[in-house]
């Protein structure tokens, strides 16, 4: 934890010494530099949880944060957000016992699925996680509910039955 707030200070320092600090709000450019350095650590905080704990728009943020990657010119550095590695965060959260392990398997593979099958490109992690957090565990015999998955994944119930029908479409055509 302390080396994500070490990376953290020094793109601080970086934006400051670029002068992208000049003008804009110090909670938002913390707030960003500290999701940058979870990201370059590629650990499974989100955005959203930054934007709840300094109470500013998620959409302020988001701005602040893609203007400050390219401020301290890390724009081919930032890896690509992988859903798995939220899956076991949220199935944990969720308070699966000790099946989380399972589930948790189960339920990378079914992402695993989607990324082969094209389902999930071009969309969030998130909602690719709630769904297959969702089948994996009603499969493993939690009963679950897509308002308790949007409740820890933070997207909405949509979101989690569309992703959920596309996995049922790829079992489908897989199977047949």
């Amino acid at each position: 934890m302390r080396a994500s707030f070490d990376s953290a200070y020094r793109l601080f320092t970086q934006a400051y010494n670029n002068r992208f600090t000049k003008g804009r709000n110090s909670k938002q450019i913390t707030g960003a530099c500290l999701y940058l350095a979870c990201r370059l650590k590629e650990t499974s905080h989100m955005l959203i949880d930054f934007s709840s704990a300094l109470r500013i728009s998620l959409f302020d943020l988001g701005s602040t944060y893609v203007r400050l990657v390219s401020a301290v010119h890390l724009d081919a550095q930032v890896p690509i957000v992988e859903p798995e590695i939220y899956i076991r965060r949220f199935a944990t959260e969720l308070g699966l016992g000790g099946d989380v392990e399972k589930i948790s398997t189960d339920a990378v593979l079914m992402v695993q699925r989607m990324r082969k099958d094209w389902i999930a490109t071009g969309r969030r992690p998130a909602g690719l996680v709630g769904a297959a957090l969702f089948v994996a565990c009603n499969m493993n015999g939690y009963r679950v509910s897509t308002k308790e998955i949007m409740f820890f994944v933070k997207v909405s119930e949509g979101v989690i039955k569309e992703r959920y029908n596309f996995l049922l479409l790829a079992h489908f055509f897989m199977v047949t």
